[in-house]
């Protein structure tokens, strides 16, 4: 219902690839499917049945019965920083379980890993300088 000025939007928080997890962070979605209803700068989240008949009702003022909650805000720099380095800890911790249980193919992985930026690194460096030479 654009007209009546309703957006509904669908976000798969699980896509990781589309960095849509940050958003069921800042949301606090833990089940699945969640409907939030946005209104008078507050998130409200809905409760009742999936009949559009309902949804309908609700987003034209049945809202206003529920209790509404602040909208968060994006999170801070150093919020998103703080999960990075959350990440890279937990990352680390499996690669020492990984080492302590199996050291030759943590070391294969590795090489590879090294090789592969290598060649990366060596490709574009090598056109780089080969465009600025013509």
């Amino acid at each position: 219902h654009p007209e009546d000025g309703i957006v509904i939007a669908k976000v798969d928080v699980t896509d990781n690839e589309a960095d849509n997890g940050a958003l069921g962070d800042r949301f606090d979605i833990r089940g699945f499917p969640t409907l939030l209803y946005f209104a008078d700068r507050k998130m409200y989240e809905y409760q009742g049945s999936r009949e559009l008949n309902a949804l309908v009702e609700y987003v034209g003022g049945g809202y206003a019965k529920t209790k509404g909650l602040p909208v968060p805000g994006p999170p801070s720099w150093l919020a998103v920083q703080a999960k990075k380095i959350h990440v890279l800890a937990v990352a680390n911790m499996i690669l020492k379980r990984a080492y302590q249980h199996n050291p030759a193919v943590v070391w294969a992985v590795l090489v590879a890993v090294g090789l592969v930026v290598g060649l990366i690194l060596w490709s574009c460096l090598g056109r780089a300088k080969k465009a600025k030479a013509d």
